[in-house]
């Protein structure tokens, strides 16, 4: 006796005996490369809070986000995964180059940043915090030309 679409009794519809049964080694391999990518997400995270020369640490692991979500997005494209693991990935691509793009413009002026973290940690009063910011401003201002600032 057979059941409906000629599947034997035990038999799942995705082509599985039973529910014990793991899921194919494509799938394992995208779920095993979705984690390390969100383990990799919040090491950049982690770091990108770190004075210099610290900071570094959050490009290097933003970076090696993007390269591990890229790989995890593809396999879970090719193992034909279902849900939410799209959304998970995309999104956490997005924060990931959102994160390394900050880590590159405060390694890009980094003698500034290091002026600017040096000076917070020595600021004792509001006036000297103030100070500090005015000052790497001031700096920064300087990086832009005139012509794109606009008339001050």
């Amino acid at each position: 006796m057979s059941t409906p679409n000629n599947q034997s009794p035990q038999q799942k519809p995705d082509g599985r005996k039973n529910g014990n049964d793991l899921p194919p080694p494509a799938v394992l391999a995208a779920g095993r490369f979705s984690m390390y990518f969100a383990v990799l997400i919040i090491g950049a995270i982690l770091t990108a809070e770190l004075q210099l020369p610290w900071k570094i640490a959050a490009l290097a692991f933003g970076l090696a986000a993007m390269v591990v979500g890229i790989m995890a997005m593809v396999r879970a494209v090719k193992a034909k995964m279902k849900g939410s693991i799209y959304g998970f990935l995309s999104i956490g691509l997005v924060l990931t180059l959102v994160v390394t793009l900050t880590q590159v413009w405060a390694i890009a002026i980094w003698p500034w940043q290091a002026s600017y973290e040096e000076c917070l940690d020595n600021a004792i009063t509001q006036q000297a915090h103030e100070q500090c910011v005015k000052s790497y401003e001031k700096n920064l201002d300087s990086l832009i030309p005139a012509s794109l600032m606009g008339s001050k």
